[in-house]
This record gives C-alpha cells, sequence and structure tokens, in this order.
C-alpha cells in the first residue's frame, strides 16, 4: 500500500518567494510532494490525477506548497484507514456568472482540487487570508468535502507541430495490490507512457507475451519483489528473459536492503524503484533504464 509519512509544517519562506512554477510538470510533483508532508494517516491513500493539455500558470512554489500541505493535513485528520484523498489538476474556464459565485475573476484558470472518499473533511482555518493574494479559493466542508484552488492561468506560445505522431512507449507493471497499480497507471500517464497492469508473475508473463505477438511490445516492466499468489520478480525475469533476452525490467520493492533490490543488475534488472512511488524517481529510473543509462 503507498503511504505518505508526514513532516511538520513550517511558515511560508520569503527568501523562497521569486522561485516560481508554470509546468503542468512543476504543479503535479509539488502537489505530489504536498501530499507526502502534509499527511498524517499512514494508511491512507492520495490518488493524482492530472488532466491532459493542462494550461501553465505561474505561482509561488514554496507559498503554494505549505497550503497544498495544510489541506491534506486537514483531509486526512479525519480520514478512515484505507481511506483515499484525490487530487486533480485541471483546465477551468470561468464564465462571468460563475465568476461571481466563486470569488473571481471571468477568465482561465488551472483548478486544484483536493476531496476525499466520502469522510468528513474541513477547510483549515485561516487559509483564506493566506491564499488571498496568491489564488481563488472555494471549499465545501463536510463528507465529500472539496478545498478547491484556481490558480490563473498563463498564455503560452503553442510548440511547432511535430512532422511524425511518436507511439507512446509502453510499460506493464506487475503488483498485487491494486492501489499501487493504479498509483502506477497514474504516474506513467503524466510521464507520457501507456501501461498495463498484471496482479502474478504467470499473468505478466502472458501479458507480455501476447504483447509481442500483436506487435506492441513493451518498453519495460516493472516487478514486484514478492507477490503472495504467484512468482515473484526473480523467477518473472527469467520466464520473461527466456521470451526476450533484451527485455528490459524494474525490480521494485519496500525494502532498499533486499539483495535483488540493492545489487539488482547481478539479478538481471535494469534498474530498481522503491515503493512508495515518487513521480520524479519514477521518471528517472525508467529513463536511465530505457537510454542504458543505469547508475
Amino acid at each position: 500500500m503507498i503511504t505518505m509519512p508526514v513532516q511538520e509544517s513550517a511558515g511560508f519562506a520569503p527568501s523562497c518567494e521569486n522561485r516560481r512554477i508554470k509546468k503542468a510538470a512543476g504543479l503535479a510533483a509539488l502537489l505530489q510532494e504536498a501530499s507526502r508532508t502534509g499527511q498524517q494517516q499512514e494508511e491512507v491513500q492520495c490518488i493524482l490525477d492530472v488532466q491532459e493539455s493542462l494550461w501553465e500558470c505561474s505561482v509561488p512554489e514554496e507559498r503554494l506548497q505549505k497550503v497544498f500541505s495544510q489541506v491534506f493535513q486537514a483531509a486526512g485528520e479525519h480520514a478512515p484507514v484505507g481511506g483515499r484523498i484525490y487530487a486533480r489538476l485541471g483546465n477551468a474556464a470561468i464564465s462571468n456568472a460563475e465568476a461571481e459565485a466563486a470569488g473571481l475573476a471571468p477568465g482561465a484558470y488551472v483548478k486544484v482540487s483536493i476531496t476525499n472518499s466520502g469522510f468528513n473533511m474541513d477547510c483549515p482555518e485561516n487559509l483564506t487570508a493566506e491564499t488571498d493574494a496568491l489564488c481563488g479559493l472555494t471549499h465545501r466542508s463536510g463528507p465529500n468535502g472539496e478545498v478547491a484552488f484556481f490558480l490563473p492561468a498563463v498564455r503560452s506560445e503553442a510548440p511547432a507541430p511535430k512532422p511524425e505522431i511518436e507511439e507512446k512507449q509502453r510499460i506493464l507493471i506487475m503488483d498485487d495490490d491494486e492501489a499501487v497499480c493504479e498509483i502506477a497507471v497514474q504516474m506513467l500517464k503524466f510521464l507520457g507512457y501507456e501501461s498495463a497492469v498484471s496482479m502474478n508473475g504467470d499473468e505478466a508473463v502472458a501479458v507480455y507475451k501476447e504483447a509481442q505477438e500483436q506487435g506492441r511490445p513493451f518498453a519495460a516492466v516493472i516487478l514486484d519483489l514478492t507477490v503472495p499468489d504467484g512468482p515473484g520478480a526473480e523467477e518473472t525475469i527469467k520466464r520473461l528473459e527466456a521470451l526476450d533476452p533484451n527485455v528490459t525490467a524494474l525490480i521494485s520493492s519496500g525494502y532498499f536492503d533486499e539483495p535483488a533490490v540493492a545489487q539488482f543488475q547481478d539479478y538481471g534488472f535494469s534498474g530498481a524503484i522503491i515503493k512508495p512511488f515518487r513521480l520524479k524517481a519514477l521518471g528517472a529510473v525508467i529513463k536511465a533504464a530505457l537510454t542504458g543509462e543505469m547508475g
């Protein structure tokens, strides 16, 4: 299960005020980090969903992360074991009628919505004052509550069209934990990969073989070290190598000191990913494995 450890929240740092984020990737990474630092309950999952072609916005990074962290902390205070907090990034074009109801100026915004799976969620005290000069804010307390930030979008020149549409690389995930698979799929989508999921080694081998036969092979596979109902990473990679000697396989585990993780190359793997997955680290490990630049 993906868990988000808590760190104590600190005040705003004026020295970091000039550090601003614009790109969607930076905003998503900041939101993910805020969910990690603001979360208190170890068994609460944070699910991140990012709209494709997200608009850009220019906002102070340090201040925004602290505000987000406060909301995640408040959302997790009443969360039951196994509860979920959803963070969604999307484009929002606010009309005149909508603007008045939300207390915003009409225009284009990047909306950051933080909701939960049905438990009570209150808006942190003083949040309105802290976001006044930063962004728009709406909130709904109670069960199925929501805190929504509206970050003013900025115009950017559209990139020149590519001469050819590149097919996305495909990643196969093998993990018996559905929550881990769900988060991995979302992260891979954001990183620009297509993905498929298997729950054990037998299923992973079958899916990998079928993809080969269909002419849509996987660029890499992510294999969980241990799976209760079937072969884990060490046995599965041997079977995959029999199908494809050039398979690119990454091993995943929540433990750094497992031999197959610490010395992954000795076991035939091209990289190791520690759970819970982090967006930046996941992207870096996959890129290094696919380009042959292993650490």
